[in-house]
């Protein structure tokens, strides 16, 4: 599903494939719901847990083992200009795109994880349902992830303008 090349995909999957080294065009998120990964993002590993949301910019290599199964996890790849033109008014997307000094690519939401597993399992309706509107709820909805990540990690985004 497209959504108008805003979401160039989403997948909600509990594979336990190996990944070898890669990266993308487009952004890349990863929510992970259970289990236990290792990421290797630009060189540097980080260990996500359940709750942990990763970002990948376009371009960044990166490579995931899985630690612990059952593995469950939900990824996005998303337009970074699309999703900009979405949300222009926001500093948020800022995160995918204006690394700040001392950026951390996985974030545990901790408290936040009802909130953001409920999130996923919404965008994964709208994607299979594809629904009148379904563009401008999956905006909706990620702002509302991308306000969680603000809230579990400010110091991931540039400072917002004036």
């Amino acid at each position: 599903m497209t959504m108008n090349q805003l979401l160039l995909d989403f997948q909600h999957s509990v594979a336990q494939a190996p990944w070898h080294r890669h990266c993308h065009l487009s952004c890349e998120v990863i929510y992970v719901r259970r289990g236990k990964a290792r990421f290797t993002i630009a060189g540097v590993d980080y260990t996500a847990g359940p709750g942990c949301l990763v970002l990948i910019s376009s371009l960044e290599e990166h490579q995931v083992r899985v630690l612990s199964t059952p593995y469950e996890r939900y990824f996005l790849l998303l337009s970074l200009p699309e999703l900009s033109r979405a949300l222009p008014q926001t500093h948020l997307t800022a995160a995918l795109r204006n690394r700040p000094q001392g950026f951390c690519h996985c974030v545990p939401l901790r408290g936040a994880k009802p909130a953001a597993d409920a999130l996923f399992a919404q965008m994964g309706e709208e994607v299979s349902a594809a629904l009148p509107g379904a563009r401008q709820m999956m905006e909706s909805l990620l702002l509302q992830l991308l306000v969680l990540l603000y809230r579990a990690c400010p110091g991931n985004f540039a400072a917002p303008p004036g």
